[in-house]
């Protein structure tokens, strides 16, 4: 499957069909250190998709069923329906145009119509600091078209324009730090203006284009919490098949989870993994982009994201592969939840401000009794730190602090694990530089007063703890679709190679299975009382979580506990000290 970036008259986007994974990461097993669209059938099946402000049969476009290329090197790419893949149109020149058309029943790439009606544009909303609720939309166009709110027409404003970033020195291209130029790095071209507009608290609707968004709602009873989503690209690790949905399922996710009717969406970190270009030779990614800039992103995210971002609003944490020598300018442009930084300084475009762009104060999302903490972790190294590097880590910690009200139960939503476990046999600490500040600010509880549960990516599998000595109860839900992490140990003893010093483990289950996590309410708001299920791909239960009154604490007993989980099985057995869920 043959994979372009397509500028178009109505909006930007990337006709990909991709999905999943299987190998174990050598390059996250530990943190950084110093530092699609549509998903549909396999090729040839009735419900291929259209490519970008195409039409499908049923539906037309803006341009009156054509996709219309505005710039000199536009293409339309579609996927073609009970005949098997199509690349309809071909290169377009400077003002010429490529119609994409999808099979029976199909659906359009973003930006342009399918089915019996159109699809959405790339729009979403994501929910910042003070509950402040940002409308943002991606268009080829250098102006911004207007959102309407409630009946009422706004301008959106430009956020961040299109432009090309340099090159620059990243993690994982040792070539290019040593002669600044290399075949496995490029210049990161965003071709797309970033739009968005705060949205004003209570509204009830918002629109662009006649698409509606998801605004946020007043109670908030289901939430799906994802991670690590992205396909992998990059050099010294494997190579995913990003159109194959057996190693990639982002979008099989994406679409499973927005049928679920979510009320908001938690992402814990990692979106965008395409470093480096395919290999030679290499069938499973070849043709597909790579780098960091706006086709990468709309490959890897936006395009296998879209069903899940019109579903619900987003609460978006950054992970390691947000960070500045990896995908930090997309981060800055298109995710990040504050306004972006216009003097170029916080964007991450130059490594001689890294230190700046690689750290983000935490915020608060409440909703009901409710609330979620985001950390910014994205350069934590994969070490402990000596107390002299502590900061700036030791200031956002006392930042979380002030957040963490006893008012609400308080989920620490931090893309490293804490108090879980990396990758390997015997496995090894999640986050050893962040637990090493951490217990510096909070000495044996780690964690700020008042935290009763954490939630984590990072390592690609699924984890969830409870611990006898009343640390926050831990998730990791860091299965959703880059190459899952290599197996614990079959059977081990987590109090004899413990996640944390002064931690003591009841029960830990454990899965290395793709899957989505789902949060739901139990009683009414103000009985801070959640049941959290972990789900395959295929729907079926890998665990379930519910909260569990607190007990008499063993061992080393924190001054403020947290919260304690009881995890049943898939088919309802009791998950132990250690159960390795198949």
């Amino acid at each position: 499957m043959k994979h372009t970036f397509v500028l178009l008259g109505a909006l930007t986007t990337l006709a990909c069909s991709g999905l999943i994974v299987g190998c174990g990461d050598s390059d996250d097993s530990a943190g950084d250190g110093a530092v699609g669209g549509g998903g549909s059938p396999a090729k040839g099946g009735n419900s291929g998709s259209a490519g970008l402000a195409g039409s499908s049969k049923g539906g037309s476009s803006a341009n009156g069923g054509s996709s219309e290329a505005a710039g000199a090197a536009g293409v339309a790419v579609g996927e073609a329906g009970a005949g098997g893949e199509a690349e309809v149109g071909g290169e377009a020149g400077a003002a010429g145009s490529g119609p994409s058309t999808a099979g029976n029943g199909g659906t359009a790439g973003i930006g342009g119509s399918g089915g019996s009606g159109g699809t959405a544009p790339t729009a979403w909303v994501q929910i910042g600091p003070n509950n402040q609720a940002s409308a943002r939309l991606i268009t080829p166009n250098t102006t911004c078209p207007s959102i309407t709110v409630d009946g009422t027409a706004h301008a959106m404003t430009v956020r961040s324009a299109p432009v090309t970033v340099p090159v620059r020195p990243t993690s994982t291209d040792t070539t290019l730090a040593a002669a600044q130029s290399s075949t496995n790095s490029k210049a990161s071209v965003f071709a797309s203006t970033t739009c968005e507009y705060i949205l004003p608290t209570g509204a009830t609707s918002a629109s662009v284009g006649g698409f509606a968004l998801p605004v946020p709602k007043p109670a908030v009873n289901r939430v799906v919490i994802i991670g690590d989503t992205g396909c992998r690209i990059s050099i010294g690790n494997v190579y995913q098949a990003c159109s194959d949905s057996a190693q990639w399922p982002f979008s099989v996710i994406a679409k499973a989870t927005a049928a679920m009717k979510p009320d908001l969406v938690l992402h814990v970190g990692d979106y965008e993994y395409r470093d480096n270009p395919c290999p030679p030779g290499n069938t499973a990614c070849a043709g597909e982009p790579w780098g960091y800039g706006s086709d990468a992103w709309a490959a890897d995210f936006f395009t296998p994201a879209a069903p899940l971002l019109a579903a619900a609003p987003w609460v978006i944490v950054r992970g390691n592969h947000e960070v500045c020598n990896r995908a930090g300018q997309g981060w800055y442009r298109y995710l990040d939840p504050n306004p972006f930084d216009t003097s170029g300084v916080k964007t991450c475009d130059d490594a001689a401000n890294d230190n700046t762009g690689n750290f983000n104060d935490p915020w608060a999302v409440s909703f009901g009794d409710t609330q979620f903490i985001a950390f910014d972790s994205s350069n934590v190294s994969k070490s402990a730190y000596a107390p002299a590097a502590f900061e700036p880590y030791m200031d956002e910690l006392l930042g979380a602090k002030t957040l963490s009200s006893p008012s609400f139960l308080n989920i620490f939503a931090v893309h490293h694990p804490v108090l879980g476990y990396s990758a390997g046999s015997p496995p090894t600490l999640g986050a050893p530089g962040l637990q090493s500040v951490m217990n510096a600010a909070f000495p044996g509880n780690y964690y700020p007063p008042n935290t009763a549960i954490a939630i984590h990516g990072h390592v690609h599998d699924f984890q969830a703890f409870d611990f006898s000595s009343n640390h926050p109860a831990t998730f990791v839900a860091g299965n959703g679709g880059d190459n899952l992490d290599s197996a614990l140990p079959a059977t081990f003893d987590p109090n004899g190679d413990l996640p944390a010093p002064n931690t003591v483990v009841k029960s830990f289950a454990y899965s290395q299975e793709f899957g989505f996590m789902v949060m739901d309410r139990v009683g009414a708001v103000g009985d801070k009382n959640w049941k959290f299920t972990s789900y395959r791909t295929d729907g079926s239960v890998i665990a379930v979580c519910t909260m569990a009154p607190a007990a008499a604490c063993s061992g080393v007993c924190d001054s403020t506990p947290g919260s304690r989980i009881s995890c049943t099985d898939g088919g309802g057995t009791a998950v132990g000290l250690y159960d390795n869920i198949q």
